[in-house]
């Protein structure tokens, strides 16, 4: 980067769980224990991107960063934050909850001033489309941290306004809980589930080849020939992943 130049806002997914529909929460907590949902949520953050089974790869040069709001922060287990493993920024209004936060944890003031933090430490993953185009650049050659907001439902909000919000990935679970906080209509703010390109990819046996090289959440996600939905204790849920089709509209 030239001296004095204004870093690009990095690229970066939404990652989340939410209920038919869309409930993300309540009373500050998640209404259902899903230890598989967990475990896909640790990977996927926690993964060199793009992911490659075949091929091991050098670590990125920079743990991948998972931005979040002082609530989401707050209804994190003090035993298990900051998420070890990964950069953890979190986004609060108030200097005096800013100041509280742990050493290695980044504190900032809005979605904008996180975002030009994360950006002044170097490129980060691209989050390419699953069924690239001709205009689509190749995928990264080595791994690169990726950038996660997981929360919570303003972040999220705010974040779908952000036009270097690119994907999402999605614990979406069939049945209904109480929720007081929602997550947004991804397909009403530009996006489309890649479910198609994924079920023909599986079909001709490409989903964790062509498809996993450019989209690596493919590789986290069931491998060809495992059913499509998943059960937990009665809880009945589905990895899928979107990616933005169109522009954010602007207020």
């Amino acid at each position: 980067m030239c001296p004095g130049a204004i870093a690009t806002p990095p690229a970066f997914a939404l990652i989340v769980a939410h209920d038919a529909a869309r409930g993300i929460g309540r009373h500050g907590t998640m209404p259902w224990r899903l230890p598989p949902d967990m475990a896909f949520f640790a990977a996927a953050t926690r993964a060199a991107w793009p992911e490659a089974e075949s091929t091991p790869k050098p670590p990125p040069p920079r743990q991948n960063a998972v931005v979040m709001g002082r609530k989401t922060w707050e209804s994190i287990p003090p035993r298990f934050r900051p998420l070890p493993g990964r950069l953890n920024v979190v986004v609060s209004r108030s200097a005096e909850a800013r100041a509280a936060l742990p050493d290695g944890v980044l504190g900032a003031g809005g979605l904008d001033s996180a975002f030009a933090m994360l950006a002044a430490m170097g490129d980060w993953y691209p989050w390419l489309p699953v069924a690239p185009s001709a205009a689509t650049p190749p995928p990264p050659a080595a791994p690169m941290p990726a950038v996660f907001v997981i929360g919570g439902a303003q972040l999220y909000a705010a974040s779908l306004r952000e036009p270097q919000c690119r994907a999402a990935l999605v614990t979406a679970i069939e049945q209904t809980f109480p929720c007081d906080v929602f997550f947004p209509d991804l397909a009403a703010n530009g996006f489309a589930q890649d479910a198609a390109s994924s079920e023909h990819a599986a079909a001709s046996g490409e989903l964790q080849g062509a498809a996993a090289s450019v989209f690596p959440a493919a590789a986290l996600l069931p491998h060809p020939g495992a059913p499509t939905t998943m059960t937990h204790k009665a809880v009945t849920f589905a990895f899928t992943s979107w990616h933005r089709i169109s522009p954010p509209t602007t207020a």
